[in-house]
């Protein structure tokens, strides 16, 4: 049983993430990987390559990649870390907020549409608690990521 919810959820998920990667392609352009990262460090600011490749569950080094052209092109500022050495301070610009904000609503358009009336707010609620109680028990027993 739980082997067959756990392949239910992973499909539930990329079908999640297909519809809207779609929708954040077609109306922002840039892709879900994009969106996320960019939501992680909303979530987070300011952090630092350690803690979001954690977040992200990436390497630093797969982190620290992507900075510069994230930088470049405007959805981030990248500074040192006042009194920390070579650590850095990853911050959202204003454009990177914006876009963050734009994504987010159009994340929950896509869903809610996606949902229809065969998932009511009180359906979702419920899943949330649940899959909230879930993760915070996988995350106190996980082993440590390679």
């Amino acid at each position: 049983m739980l082997k067959d919810l756990a392949y239910l959820l992973q499909e539930t998920v990329t079908r999640m993430e297909h519809r809207v990667n779609t929708r954040l392609r077609s109306e922002l352009g840039v892709s879900f990987n994009l969106f996320q990262f960019l939501a992680i460090v909303a979530d987070e600011e300011p952090t630092d390559v350690t803690d979001l490749a954690s977040c992200l569950y990436i390497s630093k080094a797969a982190v620290s990649k992507r900075l510069p052209a994230l930088t470049e092109e405007g959805w981030l500022t990248v500074s040192a870390e006042p009194g920390h050495g070579r650590r850095l301070r990853i911050q959202l610009t204003d454009k990177g907020r914006t876009l963050v904000a734009d994504g987010d609503a159009i994340i929950e358009r896509a869903l809610t549409e996606a949902f229809g009336d065969s998932v009511s707010s009180d359906d979702v609620a419920r899943m949330h608690a649940l899959m909230t109680t879930v993760n915070a028990r996988l995350i106190a027993t996980e082993e440590p990521w390679l």
